[in-house]
């Protein structure tokens, strides 16, 4: 069981970032699915109708275009007991969770939990 913490901030105006390489953290690992996995994952924006999300990988799309719940605090890592969207990946994929800023009137900061859970 890999958790892991996606953090972005100031995602400018109309502004395209994939929060597994382009994250505060740095290319992470973790988007290298090894095994079948079961996946939950949670995202926050700052502001309300800031920022959407998908989840991909390069053979399919998991989760479509969605916007992110607004109003989290910057640098907060959204709870996966309230606000998880369970889903699954196939070994040998690469997950990308891309996010996109959607007001085109400044910037917002992103936080996200993500659980990828083997088996």
């Amino acid at each position: 069981m890999a958790i892991m913490h996606l953090y972005y901030q100031n995602v400018a105006a109309n502004a395209v970032v994939d929060l597994m390489t382009d994250g505060a953290a740095g290319a992470l690992n973790g988007r290298f699915i090894r095994r079948n996995s079961r996946c939950s994952i949670a995202i926050e924006a700052s502001a309300a109708g800031g920022a959407e999300y998908r989840v991909f990988t390069q053979n399919r799309t998991i989760i479509e275009r969605s916007v992110c719940d607004g109003g989290g605090t910057d640098g907060v890592y959204p709870n996966l007991n309230e606000k998880a969207v369970p889903f699954a990946v196939a070994a040998g994929e690469i997950l990308t969770v891309e996010v996109r800023e959607i007001a085109g009137a400044g910037t917002v900061d992103v936080m996200g939990t993500l659980l990828v859970n083997p088996g």
